[in-house]
């Protein structure tokens, strides 16, 4: 059966020889691919390589040792191949060990399942490298493959059902409204309640993403979510094909500094440039830069519905963050290069000047793939927005755009808008 094989483990000599041995097993079964990450060449990102070759498996083997348990990075590709309903299968090759009389050196495997949040006992032997073990991990192999096709198309169908809505005719400022304060008098900002589709939208400086926190964007085949089509967007793209994924590298760059840890804390933002200066959202869009707002989570402990959005609550900071990320790029004069990175610059004028942003446009957060009601999400995100403008009187932001997709869910949010601010 054909299937493209990752092998999770814990580096070590002895664990790293054993995952080797394993991978030369499986590649002569003739499966397509078995990825290591000793692929991974001198100077490639790590992060980048490791959740690609992720991201395009059929089925994760775990190997299943003491090491594992403890290992961080096990447990974010374990929660991230569930995320893309990929299925895992733990493969134990080291025996079970009872501990010492003062509790330690022991081993269970089950223990180390349980951080994993997976079922006790469902794990194959890879402790002789007899022809019978091999079989069973083969046949185990050959049944999840299909499983993990079958749950990703339910789950693509799922979403599409759970999202046909009729678009709303495209307008970036389909209604404007102005903030007035006691204190401050009638703000220059205008925010804007934008409808329909957003990637027709010209001349934003800034898109905002409503992303997962451990910052891996959506694959491209997702073509219904922001975060896919951004990253396809912003993507060099030839003859089709993806040549650069440049958002999401300018991403992992972003992570592998001192800067952030994974996963991103609950609203916290991570600005990238708008992508490749040949794509799309750069030459068509005009865009300058992506805000990429944590305002999901990867939950291991719940798998049928792995993605959690955030507490409509904690969407009002997540935006705050996203307007005050405008004035520390203005700061920087939209300079985001890491040190140690070659970034492309995308947010200079012709003239080689940078210029203040001035625009900003908003997706409802949480309203996609974790399904929080548009009615919930759409109070915060506008209060939001009223303190931020209460609390910065003289910032340069002159439009803010928060966009409605669905023609259905217009009503309920214009009505929220002009319960909050003025209508013009």
């Amino acid at each position: 059966m054909k299937g493209r094989l990752f092998i999770s483990y814990k580096t070590g000599a002895v664990l790293s020889r054993t995952a080797r041995d394993l991978r030369k097993i499986l590649e002569g079964k003739n499966y397509e691919k078995v990825w290591l990450d000793d692929e991974l060449l001198g100077g490639q990102n790590w992060n980048e390589g490791i959740y690609t070759a992720l991201s395009q498996a059929d089925v994760v083997v775990l190997v299943l040792s003491a090491a594992a348990g403890g290992s961080d990075w096990i447990r974010r590709e374990v929660d991230t191949a569930r995320a893309m309903k990929i299925g895992v299968l733990p493969v134990l090759i080291e025996p079970f060990k009872a501990p010492d009389a003062d509790g330690k050196g022991g081993f269970d495997p089950n223990a180390v399942l349980d951080k994993f949040d997976m079922p006790r006992n469902q794990y194959v032997e890879f402790l002789t490298g007899e022809d019978h073990e091999i079989d069973a991990i083969v046949k185990s192999i050959n049944e999840l493959i299909p499983n993990t096709h079958q749950a990703q198309e339910q789950w693509i169908e799922q979403y599409y059902n759970r999202n046909k809505k009729q678009a709303a005719e495209t307008d970036k400022e389909a209604r404007t409204y102005r903030y007035t304060s006691k204190k401050h008098g009638e703000h220059e900002t205008r925010i804007y309640l934008a409808t329909g589709n957003m990637f027709e939208m010209r001349g934003i400086d800034v898109f905002v993403n409503t992303e997962n926190h451990y910052m891996q964007m959506a694959r491209v085949f997702e073509s219904a979510t922001v975060s896919s089509l951004l990253r396809y967007e912003g993507a060099l793209i030839k003859n089709g094909y993806v040549k650069e994924d440049t958002v999401q590298n300018q991403l992992n760059d972003q992570l592998r500094t001192d800067d952030y840890d994974i996963p991103i804390g609950e609203g916290w933002v991570i600005p990238t440039y708008a992508g490749h200066p040949q794509s799309n959202l750069v030459t068509r869009n005009k865009a300058r830069f992506i805000f990429h707002a944590s305002t999901v989570k990867v939950d291991r402990y719940t798998p049928k519905k792995p993605l959690i959005p955030l507490k409509p609550p904690a969407i009002k900071p997540a935006v705050i963050n996203c307007l005050e990320m405008v004035q520390k790029i203005d700061a920087k004069k939209g300079d985001l290069t890491p040190t140690g990175f070659n970034w492309q610059r995308v947010d200079l004028d012709g003239d080689g000047k940078y210029r203040p942003l001035e625009s900003v446009i908003f997706p409802i957060f949480g309203t996609g793939h974790a399904g929080l009601p548009i009615a919930e999400a759409i109070p915060f995100m506008l209060k939001g927005v009223q303190q931020y403008l209460r609390d910065n009187p003289s910032i340069t932001l002159k439009k803010i755009h928060i966009c409605v997709y669905a023609e259905e869910d217009l009503p309920e949010v214009q009505a929220q808008f002009d319960a909050i601010f003025e209508a013009i």
